[in-house]
């Protein structure tokens, strides 16, 4: 008699995770999904959206061998850089919002010209997941829009925030992420 998946994962998702989130929401365009852990072992759910790659963010987030889906792609940008959902973690150290941001484009940019180019090619669309879709993923989400998009921090926030109600990101997240608007953008927002 095999575990069920519930039983195994049980160190990852924590206590009671029933009735948790357990879907990622389309945050942006019609190809980046921000959601929990349980999103990104949900074959159906991947299938269903068309998800084609699934990008860790957390420390023990990314998803076992034995529970990836077929045919999607996952990248750990956890694997090394441990981004824990702590007071004195940095979305901006290591690089981990270009890394990310670089993963998620490169999504973005496979989509451009398809129906042209390669009609019968499926377009790609990506999930960025940390342990429950609150506050690590949504905030590497919204680093993104302002590095890649170009959107303002209060803009991006607002778009993930109307997609996806649940997000909470930490201040100290909230705070990186005008600092990198102040970065990218070279001017101060309040």
């Amino acid at each position: 008699l095999q575990p069920t998946t519930e039983v195994l994962l049980a160190p990852l998702l924590g206590p009671n995770a029933k009735g948790k989130e357990t879907t990622a929401t389309l945050v942006y365009g019609d190809y980046l999904y921000v959601g929990p852990f349980r999103a990104a072992i949900n074959p159906a759910f991947l299938h269903a959206h068309g998800i084609t790659d699934v990008l860790s963010v957390g420390t023990r987030c990314s998803p076992h061998l034995a529970y990836r889906a077929k045919g999607v792609t996952y990248h750990e940008i956890s694997a090394l850089l441990r981004l824990h959902d702590r007071r004195e973690s940095s979305i901006l150290a290591d690089s981990i919002i270009e890394k990310a941001g670089a993963i998620i484009e490169k999504v973005a940019k496979s989509r451009k010209g398809l129906n042209y180019v390669h009609p019968m090619k499926k377009k790609r669309k990506v999930l960025v997941h940390c342990a429950k879709g609150i506050s690590r993923s949504p905030s590497v989400a919204i680093g993104y829009l302002i590095m890649f998009e170009r959107l303002s921090a209060s803009d991006a926030f607002r778009r993930v925030k109307e997609r996806r109600p649940i997000i909470s990101p930490r201040s100290n997240f909230l705070s990186q992420l005008l600092e990198l608007e102040k970065i990218v953008h070279g001017v101060e927002v309040l």
